[in-house]
């Protein structure tokens, strides 16, 4: 046998002792939930810290304001879950709860902004630009971290999972740039702070399409 097959072999034989190897179990979705949770909030501390509270936080009903935030957060989360949930063959939700959720996603995008608008006095919005850069400082390291722990898994659908994680990695940092952005009109909340969100989830529906795709050449091979 020369030193080639037995570089071969030996490689092999590696390789299915690793498969054979005990699974490190995963960690329930609502826990590895917590931790793009968590993540994102350091990453909206962050922003928060650099472009400040907004400054018409004194005159807001508080209740309201923060029940607003409190949505925001609980649909950006629940994407997330969903996603996560995406990377579990035996926890794949239904397609028609998962088409629900992403529903839920775009429409609070646009209904939020416009209820603020109705309860809230006219102000006007920071510049389009630090929106969007703020909303990305959020979303993209919550995109990241939640395709790593998709990965940790096996979607059955990449591309569904993406939409999910980028919808709801946009929709906490849409939550987070509420915090910062004092406009109340309808049409900034939609467009620049809805766009971006719509952005991430683009973003992650195209990862999806990437992991999919190499999966399906490397199945070729």
């Amino acid at each position: 046998m020369t030193d080639q097959r037995r570089a071969e072999f030996s490689a092999l034989a590696s390789k299915i002792v690793g498969d054979l190897g005990a699974i490190r179990p995963l960690l329930p979705p609502e826990a590895r939930t917590l931790v793009v949770a968590l993540l994102a909030a350091s990453a909206a501390t962050t922003v928060l810290l650099v472009l400040g509270l907004r400054t018409d936080i004194h005159t807001l009903p508080s209740g309201i304001f923060l029940s607003l935030l409190a949505a925001r957060i609980a649909v950006g989360l629940a994407l997330i879950l969903f996603a996560l949930r995406e990377a579990i063959p035996a926890a794949t939700p239904h397609p028609g709860a998962r088409a629900v959720a992403i529903a839920s996603g775009f429409g609070a995008l646009f209904f939020f902004p416009h209820l603020f608008a109705w309860i809230a006095e006219a102000r006007e919005a920071v510049s389009s630009a630090v929106c969007i850069t703020g909303m990305l400082a959020v979303s993209l390291p919550s995109l990241a971290i939640t395709f790593w722990l998709i990965g940790r898994g096996y979607a059955f659908h990449p591309v569904h999972s993406g939409v999910l994680a980028g919808l709801g990695s946009g929709v906490l940092a849409e939550a987070a740039q509420f915090l910062v952005c004092p406009g109340t009109s309808p049409f900034h909340g939609c467009a620049v702070h809805g766009g971006a969100a719509i952005g991430t989830a683009a973003c992650g529906a195209f990862i999806g399409w990437l992991i999919a795709t190499r999966r399906r050449r490397r199945d070729l091979l």
